[in-house]
């Protein structure tokens, strides 16, 4: 979760991790029990603090953090979320030059004058 902003989806946790999310459950039951994290209204979990995304995040081995983002901007396209949500990892998960990057990253600047578009 420290990777997706703090909080996330069980099925994106999912779509990073390459973990089914049925195996997930024991996870999200430990990191609540240890008040870590939090399930929200909306099906999305929630990080305790930003100083613990903040750690957990910055420990994370830079080449696998990078990885994730990659996963995490891949998911969010195929399921057409906003594009000022893909544009935050794809950024992150730039090593180069990449054509498809730049058309989603000049879409996030663009001012939105009602809603956002889907990323794409």
């Amino acid at each position: 979760m420290a990777v997706l902003g703090g909080h996330a989806a069980p099925a994106l946790v999912a779509a990073v991790t390459g973990r089914p999310e049925h195996e997930l459950e024991a996870d999200f039951g430990e990191l609540t029990a240890r008040d870590l994290a939090w399930p929200g209204p909306d099906g999305r979990w929630t990080l305790r603090h930003p100083v613990l995304r903040s750690v957990v995040h910055d420990s994370i081995d830079p080449t696998l953090r990078t990885r994730m983002h990659h996963l995490a901007a891949v998911e969010l396209a195929r399921i057409e979320a906003p594009v000022s949500e893909c544009a935050h990892h794809m950024e992150r998960a730039l090593t180069g030059f990449a054509p498809d990057a730049v058309a989603v990253l000049t879409e996030a600047a663009r001012p939105a004058p009602c809603g956002s578009a889907p990323c794409g």
